[in-house]
């Protein structure tokens, strides 16, 4: 076995005589025990149609597999499919779970002659392979309640190989189907006693370890048969289950374009505006800038149309790029077209280093996917009724909580488009988002842009988790300030209505749906 490999290698051999053999290599998640995998595997061979072999190579010192170890691991499979009669040239999947599906993939990527297919459970195809064609067929199967490999990260790849204009969802759906199971967790791919980390991070299934056992072989059965060629109606199972999968996922992409996230299309930033980069915020275009004018609150602005123009640029970088008003020629009367720009900055969580540093930050969907927060450079109210020769006063236009009004706008935006399984459950289980007040004046660029939208748990007079608080510390300067080239701004932290999304989906749930969190103190 050598050093790298303390765990035996696991060879089960098929349940049927009957039909074309197989095997499946299957790589294990972080520091869950190659045996947890067995029940699942079992009910694979069970559900399939043809004789069925199965490895899974020991791992590295009992955590995780690790490229040294998925190679040797691969190796000493194949052979012992050969020593247990699987016959030369008979096809070969490859699988893997979490940690063990991302490790795997990179193997595949560069073996694609050796395998039929891949199935990545709670993982999926990395983004450094969106480039060019994936060279392997592969099925990936999420657990809607996956409290590791993030729902918004299946959601993300939903979207690429389903949703992006261009692409072929029929080719997709034959070729890189994506699936989610209802009701399930990350450690349901396995069985057994959780390891710490999956205990602390995953969130309560809704059923049992045998269902979700059997729906996770139903669709690795369809697959597997699809790319055999074997007779069936496999490819109407797939799609069925796909479809099943577009309804729990659209929501979450959705409001990642709304939001303008990187993760659909690299922001512009300082770069050409091409199609192949995002310019601006749509929320800021649609919603932030309008809000704080006044646009649809004030009768007073009823015959004003706002065009915003928004661009994405890194707020910290010199010299700054500011709002302005771009066009304000024919607003002799307010029955007027008020051009305006805006800049924004989506801003995301830092990838979580595996191990430390020792294998680098992979791309394992352990972090949100939305932006923590939307930086929002925009033009005070003040300067908007300015532009409109409307007489403004300061402490009456901008001295309120504006950027509050717009969070709590992205709050009840994504709860509207939540799927109703997920809102009920939201409902029972989340702790609900409400917005306090804005948080400053921090009327220079720097204190703004470095004090971060706060999320704070609040408790209850027992003593336990409530809400959470977001509040958005703000600047806004009147049109008098003393530094002139920043007079007349409202700058404002904004909440995405991703970022809503996500919470209500995955990261509100865990203080009261979390798997460390026993059923009966979930009410």
């Amino acid at each position: 076995m050598g050093l790298v490999a303390a765990a035996d290698d696991i060879l089960m051999k098929p349940s049927k005589t009957v039909g074309q053999p197989a095997g499946i290599v299957f790589l294990v998640g972080c520091y869950i025990d190659p045996e947890y995998y067995k029940p699942l595997l079992a009910e694979l061979q069970a559900q399939v149609d043809f004789p069925l072999y199965v490895a899974i190579p020991g791992i590295f010192f009992d955590v995780a597999a690790i490229p040294t170890t998925v190679s040797s691991g691969a190796d000493r499979s194949l052979a012992a499919f050969k020593a247990a009669g699987l016959p030369d040239g008979s096809p070969v999947f490859f699988a893997g779970h979490s940690l063990g599906g991302a490790m795997v993939a990179d193997y595949v990527h560069d073996h694609p002659d050796k395998v039929t297919g891949l199935i990545l459970m709670g993982s999926g195809i990395v983004r450094k392979y969106r480039g060019s064609r994936y060279p392997v067929p592969t099925l990936t199967i999420s657990g809607e309640l996956d409290g590791l490999f993030r729902i918004t990260r299946v959601a993300e790849s939903f979207y690429h190989y389903f949703l992006k204009e261009g692409v072929n969802a029929e080719d997709s759906t034959e070729n890189f189907p994506i699936v989610t199971m209802y009701g399930q967790n990350h450690m349901q791919f396995a069985s057994g006693t959780p390891p710490s980390n999956v205990l602390n991070n995953d969130l309560r299934s809704e059923i049992s370890d045998e269902v979700a056992h059997q729906n996770i072989a139903h669709a690795a059965a369809a697959f597997m048969a699809l790319k055999m060629k074997l007779p069936g109606n496999h490819l109407s199972t797939i799609t069925a289950l796909v479809s099943d999968t577009a309804s729990l996922l659209t929501p979450i992409v959705d409001s990642m374009k709304l939001e303008g996230s990187e993760y659909l299309l690299p922001a512009c930033n300082d770069d050409p505006h091409t199609d192949k980069c995002t310019v601006g915020s749509p929320w800021t275009d649609k919603v932030s800038q309008a809000m704080m004018a006044g646009i649809g609150q004030d009768p007073k602005l009823d015959g004003v149309t706002l065009i915003v123009q928004d661009e994405f640029h890194p707020s910290y970088k010199l010299p700054p790029h500011l709002p302005k008003i771009v066009d304000n020629s024919g607003c002799a009367t307010t029955d007027c077209q008020l051009t305006v720009s805006t800049v924004s900055q989506n801003v995301y969580a830092e990838p979580v280093p595996i191990f430390g540093d020792f294998w680098g930050q992979l791309d394992v969907g352990n972090i949100p996917n939305a932006a923590t927060e939307i930086r929002t450079k925009m033009s005070s109210r003040q300067r908007i009724y300015d532009s409109l020769h409307i007489p403004a006063d300061f402490h009456t236009t901008d001295e309120a909580d504006r950027c509050a009004e717009i969070n709590n706008f992205s709050i009840a935006t994504a709860m509207g488009m939540l799927p109703k399984r997920t809102a009920d459950r939201y409902a029972k289980l989340g702790l609900p988002l409400v917005t306090g007040s804005d948080l400053g004046p921090y009327n220079n660029g720097p204190n703004w842009i470095w004090n971060s939208l706060t999320y704070t748990e609040q408790k209850d007079a027992s003593g336990k988790p409530s809400s959470i608080l977001v509040q958005s510390p703000m600047m806004r300067t009147p049109l008098d300030f003393y530094i002139g080239y920043s007079a007349g701004f409202h700058y404002c932290k904004v909440l995405s209505p991703a970022r809503v999304i996500e919470y209500a989906y995955l990261d509100g749930l865990r203080a009261k749906g979390g798997l460390n969190v026993p059923a009966s103190e979930s009410s």
